[in-house]
Formats: structure tokens, sequence, C-alpha cells
């Protein structure tokens, strides 16, 4: 039979395509359906690509793929000439911290789908159904809500406000059975639960079709209770220990944790790994950007030229900016690349190169990688999952091909959404990117996008300086990636006789970085950096000379002393943040 398209003027063809390439294709009243003809398909499947070809879009699903002259054009279709383009499908970020900033971010980048996995649940559902209901500007977004753990064994432990923990087994259940009530779309699941609080989870997800997904001390025991998304890989390194050693090191930082794997035992891991469909995050970019400026990638000065030099940006808090940027440089628990000596960085390289060996040898095996960011405090959104292509390539050494399928298809299966994203085929969402350069050449190419398109509609690419999240997140960033707000916890001892010798105190807490500065009655002691959560500081025998209770407080400098840049509401945005500690104090008594 023979097919005809309807006739498009070529007056009508270089209008589209001249939107498209400027950038100015902002959703347009669409007809009935949207064909895209011309480009060459990479599918997301696997298969090899596919040169002149015509997809054709009906509301928010493609329909028809195929090659061009054998599609049959519904009537009244637009058709935008693709002709040497490559059409590849929209990439899932299947492991983010959503910002309410970033959505733009997401989309320029052509992260048409993010899964979060970890909010405040009322404020990220409800910023979830905005999306979806088109009130909100930015990616299809999926969220797990709060992340579950279970008790912690340090004294030094918080929760933060997106966790919920549990201490039984029945407390686990319920735990997830009260966010499958609010309608969820994972289960994210932390390190602490035991294997019986693990498992009780998963059977409660799985009951309700959601994906289990998160971090572990033990990578090979969490997948035989229940996780199927890992997420980092030091579980799988500490895995490979023998029980000293996992002891000894299971809460040491990424690089220390993988350069003291045993690769005599990384196969029989990822085989169990293997045997039970698990899919493993590496978290290149997030974990090790520090070896993107050993490796000289660049991304350092491709993400400052994004967020300081793009004017459109603005509303990108100056704080997340910065801290962004500081992450180049900080190595484990917030030590800086400067400090590392050249045993320090030989145990770096050495942990980098055990990393990359996982990747290739899971991949080798068959198991599944998948490409989830961990951004948006960390790493740029959008742009970020183009730097994990990167190193997924250029440092493990996987194919273009296998890269894309990281941040594509993998990534949708893992989120248990593969029926409707992932791939570019009939009765799937209308997803697509279309670049001018072959990715499969040079995976670098994914950067360079001429078109987004999102549930069937052209994505307007420009950055809106009056870009409005309307519902903005409620509670105050406490990770260390932000400039840390310090807080003390105790402090040892907490009392010295009036006009003794120096007192060198133990302070702990948590958000405490290598620069900190511990001050008595308002004066800086010599402090030094035990971790994250310990200081030491020497109080002098000077400022003991008066009897009397005073406060010992903990400073973080930041680079630019402030960086609200813009004034008091930027402090309201990002929640309540402090570049001082709250107060403790010392006792000096009578001698």
């Amino acid at each position: 039979m023979n097919m005809i398209r309807p006739r498009v003027s070529r007056a009508t063809r270089h209008f589209f395509l001249a939107a498209w390439m400027a950038g100015l294709s902002a959703p347009l009243a669409l007809p009935a359906a949207l064909v895209i003809e011309g480009g060459t398909l990479i599918d997301g499947t696997g298969a090899a690509p596919v040169p002149d070809t015509a997809i054709v879009i009906e509301g928010d699903r493609i329909t028809l793929v195929g090659k061009r002259g054998a599609v049959a054009y519904p009537a009244g279709a637009r058709v935008i000439n693709a002709s040497g383009k490559f059409i590849i499908p929209g990439f899932v970020d299947s492991h983010a911290h959503y910002h309410d900033w970033a959505g733009e971010l997401f989309l320029v980048y052509g992260v048409t789908t993010v899964m979060d996995l970890g909010n405040a649940t009322e404020w990220i559902l409800a910023f979830r159904d905005g999306i979806q209901k088109k009130k909100i500007r930015g990616p299809r977004l999926y969220s797990s809500g709060a992340q579950l753990d279970g008790i912690s064994t340090s004294p030094l432990s918080f929760q933060r406000p997106q966790q919920v923990v549990v201490s039984t087994v029945e407390e686990a259940r319920k735990a997830v059975h009260q966010l499958i009530e609010r309608r969820v779309d994972a289960i994210k699941v932390y390190a602490n639960l035991t294997p019986e609080q693990l498992k009780a989870m998963a059977e409660e997800a799985r009951s309700a079709g959601l994906p289990v997904i998160g971090h572990s001390f033990n990578a090979k025991v969490a997948v035989e209770n229940g996780l199927e998304g890992v997420e980092h890989t030091d579980a799988v390194a500490l895995a490979t220990l023998p029980p000293e050693k996992f002891e000894k090191f299971k809460t040491a930082n990424s690089f220390e944790v993988h350069a003291q794997m045993e690769l005599s035992n990384l196969d029989s891991v990822l085989q169990a790994l293997h045997a039970r469909g698990a899919y493993l995050n590496p978290t290149l970019r997030m974990g090790w950007q520090v070896m993107s400026v050993l490796r000289n990638k660049n991304f350092e000065s491709e993400d400052f030229d994004l967020l300081f030099k793009t004017e459109g940006l603005s509303y990108v808090p100056t704080e997340y900016k910065f801290a962004i940027l500081k992450e180049y440089r900080d190595v484990g628990d917030g030590y800086r690349l400067e400090d590392l000596d050249e045993a320090g960085l030989s145990k770096l390289n050495r942990g980098y190169e055990n990393l990359l060996e996982i990747i290739r040898r899971y991949a080798r095996m068959g198991g599944k990688i998948y490409a989830g960011t961990d951004t948006a405090n960390i790493s740029t959104p959008g742009l970020s999952m183009h730097q994990e292509l990167q190193m997924l390539v250029e440092d493990a050494g996987l194919s273009p091909m296998e890269a894309l399928l990281t941040a594509t298809k993998y990534s949708a299966e893992v989120i248990k959404k593969d029926r409707l994203i992932g791939t570019l085929e009939p009765q799937k969402k209308a997803d697509l990117i279309v670049l001018p350069r072959n990715p499969l050449e040079n995976i670098r190419n994914t950067r360079e996008i001429e078109a987004v398109i999102l549930d069937g509609e052209v994505v307007d690419r420009r950055f809106n300086p009056r870009y409005d999240p309307v519902i903005r997140r409620n509670y105050p960033e406490d990770t260390s990636h932000i400039y840390p707000s310090p807080v003390i916890k105790r402090i040892q001892p907490e009392v010295a006789v009036e006009e003794g010798p120096d007192v060198r105190v133990k302070i702990q807490g948590f958000g405490f970085i290598p620069y900190s500065v511990a001050r008595f009655i308002n004066q800086p002691l010599e402090t030094f950096y035990k971790g994250p959560f310990e200081l030491e500081a020497v109080i002098p025998s000077r400022l003991l000379a008066v009897v009397g209770t005073f406060p010992l407080a903990v400073l973080n400098p930041r680079p630019t002393g402030t960086v609200f840049a813009r004034g008091g509401s930027e402090i309201t945005y990002l929640g309540p943040r402090e570049e001082v500690s709250n107060e403790a104090f010392f006792i000096v008594k009578f001698k």
C-alpha cells in the first residue's frame, strides 16, 4: 500500500528548524501530531543506530518509529526535518536530591526525568504534583520522599529533616507503608538498617511495585535482603574485605575504602549482585570529582562558566554555586586536595583505579550500571549527567553506547519506569534529545544539544531570570557539601583550674571542616581538625585567669565571608544557616 504523507511547505519547515537551532521553541500550541524526520535514531535499547528515520508523536506519546518513507504521517502533522542530526532518548537522572531552583538546568541539558531520592516528604510531593500539573517548569519528577535509616552506632549521629529512623522490623514496615500511602515512587534506604529491617522494607515495597534503592555497608548482604539499586560503590568495596578489616574501614571515607578493597574477592561479590539482577550506580562525578581535576577534564571551569557567567541563572543561590565548586577540591572527610601528601595522593589514585575496576568487571559480566548524579548540592543539575557519561567512557572504559544506556534504559529500569521512558519506541513517552553530532563517535557530543522534547513538546531551552519554583523548599540544608553550620554536642574536659596550665579540649559534634576555628570567650584558639565530628583546641593559660563559666564556640570561615550576595531573602530561601556554632560552656574553678 502506498503511504502518502501530508505536504508541508518549505517555509514552514524552515521556521521550525530555525526556531529549534536558536533555542526559541517555547512550548507552542501543538497540532494533533509532530513528526521528526531524517535523523539517525539511537533508540536507547542498545540496537545499532538507524539512519533516516521518522518518529511520529501524538500528544505525549510516540506512536510510530521507522524509516522515512515507510511510516504514515497523521493528517495535519507538523514535520520537523532532522536530517544529519542524531536523536537519543531524554536522559533519566535516577539519583538526585531535587532543589526548587534546579528545574531549568535539568531541562536545558536534556534531563527529562529525575528520580529524587531524599527530601522532606510533604515538600517534594507537593513539588512533584506541581510539575505534573504543569504549574512548575521542570523535568518529569519522581520521588522517594524521606530516606529510611536505622539507628546509628555513632554517638554523634543526628537525624536529618528528610530522614525517618526506625529501630525495629515493625517500625520498618510501618515507615514504608506510610510512604506508600503518600504515593511515593521509590523507597530510599540507608546503611544503618539491619538486614531484617531492610528485608521487611523490601517486602512492603515489592507489594506496591516500588523499587528499593540506597546505601549499605555490605552490598552483597543488602542485595540478598532486597536492595535493587546500589548507590555508590563503597558497599561493594567493603564486601570484599575480611571481617576485621570490614569493621575497621566501614565508616572510613570513600577513598580509603576503595584503596583497601581486596580485588581477589571482587568477582564473587559482583557475581552475587548480578545473580539477583542488582543495578549499580558508581556516582563518579559526585564522589570522585577531584579526579576530574587530576585528569584535566576541565569540569570545574565548565561549571564556573555556567553558574557564574550565565545571566539567566542569577536565581541559583550563591551558596550552592560556591558549594558545587568547592567540591572539586574536597577529598574524603573535608580534606582539600592541597592537604594530601605523596602517600595520600597515591592512596587516592589507587582507590579510583579500584572503583573503575568494579565498573569494568560488572559491565563485562552483564551487570547493569546506571547513571544517577546525586545532584544538586554536590554537582550542577543537568550538566553533571554529561560529565558522568564522560567519566564512564574516558575513565571506566565503557563504550559510548554503553554509557548512553546507563542514562536512559537502565536508569528507567532501576526506578521501574521503563514502560514509560528510557527508550524511543511506540507507546513510550515522547522524551528525546536532538544532537548535531554523533555521541557514539565522542561521548562529549551529548553536551551540544540542538533540541529537547518532553512529553511531546519542544522545550524552551533559555534560562528565565524570573524563574519561579512557586513551592520553595521549606527546610534548611544540613549537608557538609554546603559550607556547613557547625554544631557542638559535647566538650571534654568541661572544667579547668584558675591560673592553671594550657588545657587541650576535645570538641565533638558535626559540620566541622579542616579550617574550623574554636573560639573561647571570642578569642580564636589553636585548633586541630580530627574529622567532621571532632576537633581539638588548646585553651591557653592566659584565658584561665578568671573564675567563671565561659562560652566556647566553633567558627567555619567561608571564602567570601557571607555568601548570601543578594541579601536576607536568600537566607530565608535556603533555611537558617550560621557560620558560628551553638555555644558550649567551659568552667574555670577556683584553685
